[in-house]
This record gives structure tokens, C-alpha cells and sequence, in this order.
């Protein structure tokens, strides 16, 4: 009995592995999103029994929107990273294939006898000529794909993963604050 499947090339083992990553870093990234909304939420609360306008004595309408928005920013900021992560794997699955194809046009075209296009053509003439042609059919697609593939790594770069770290855990303080918020509120209620 004999596989019927064609024999898998590099390009074939890559795009598998890109799509494996990715399936695992979208899975890693669902607990981002989800502190994030928990956040948010806590956040609302946290204003809500605090300094929020709607009890006896308010504060100023600039104060409680100032805490409002500090109180929100951890949770948002991790829905915001979360939407990144999903927008940077996404782009990293359909990056690969692109990225392959370009490499090997890029390898065929710096070897001579796999160029392609037959020796007798006539080549442009001239050193400029030969400069331009080589960066507009080697270096730029190559410097195209680079970029692209530092776009990519962006979420994952040291200060974005320390800011969600320090999100995470101001989450965590807000998670703390909620009841402690309650009981302040139950008690300026009581007095």
C-alpha cells in the first residue's frame, strides 16, 4: 500500500509549522482578551461604587472621567494587545507562503544558470542599469518581506509584553479593589 501523497517540500514543512505556531498563539492569547473585558469590568465597578457622579456628594464631572479612564485603560489596553496578537499571527499564517516564493525567486535569479532567461538575451548595459535591476528584482521584494516580518513581531516585542504585564497586573489590583470598593461605599452609605 503505497501513500498516495505528494512528497512534502521545505516550502510545504514551513507554511505547516507557520499554521501550527499560529494555532497555538492564537490559543495563547484568548487569557489576554479575557483579563482584558475582566478588567474592564472591574474597572466599571471600581468607578461605579467610587467616584462616580451618581452619588450624594459627586465629584467634578473632569475628575470622575479622568478615573474613569485610568481605571479602564489596563483592560483596554489588553483587548487592544489581544486584537493585535490575532491581527500579527493572522498576518504571519499568509506572510510564510509570500515569503518562500520570494526567496526562491530571490536564490534563482543570484544564481546564473537558474536565472531563467536565456544567456544570448540581450542584458541592459550600463553599471547603473545593472544596479537598478538588481535591487528592483532581488533587494526589494526581499526589503518588502522584512518589513513585513517586523510588523509582525511587534506584539511580541519587550516593552509591548512588559505593558501588558503591568496591565495584567493593575488588573489584578482592580480585581482587589472591588470589594474593598464595596466596603467603603456600604460604609459612607451607613455614616
Amino acid at each position: 500500500m503505497s501513500d498516495a501523497s505528494p512528497p512534502r517540500g521545505g516550502a510545504a514543512r514551513v507554511e505547516d509549522l507557520i499554521g501550527r505556531i499560529s494555532v497555538v498563539a492564537r490559543r495563547l492569547a484568548r487569557p489576554v482578551g479575557l483579563a482584558g473585558r475582566i478588567g474592564l469590568v472591574a474597572g466599571l465597578a471600581v468607578w461605579l461604587l467610587l467616584p462616580a457622579p451618581l452619588w450624594p456628594e459627586p465629584p467634578s464631572w473632569w475628575a470622575s472621567a479622568l478615573s474613569l479612564l485610568v481605571l479602564l485603560a489596563p483592560g483596554a489596553w489588553l483587548v487592544v494587545h489581544r486584537r493585535w496578537l490575532d491581527r500579527a499571527v493572522t498576518r504571519a499564517s499568509t506572510l510564510a507562503p509570500d515569503a518562500v516564493a520570494t526567496a526562491q525567486r530571490t536564490y534563482g535569479s543570484l544564481r546564473p544558470g537558474e536565472r531563467g532567461t536565456d544567456e544570448s538575451e540581450p542584458r541592459p548595459r550600463g553599471r547603473l542599469r545593472r544596479i537598478w535591476r538588481f535591487y528592483r528584482e532581488t533587494v526589494s521584494p526581499v526589503q518588502g518581506l522584512f518589513t513585513d516580518a517586523l510588523g509582525v513581531t511587534a506584539p511580541f516585542r519587550p516593552y509591548t509584553l512588559a505593558v501588558s504585564g503591568v496591565a495584567l497586573a493593575l488588573v489584578l489590583v482592580l480585581l482587589v479593589a472591588v470589594p474593598v470598593a464595596v466596603v467603603v461605599r456600604v460604609a459612607l452609605v451607613v455614616t
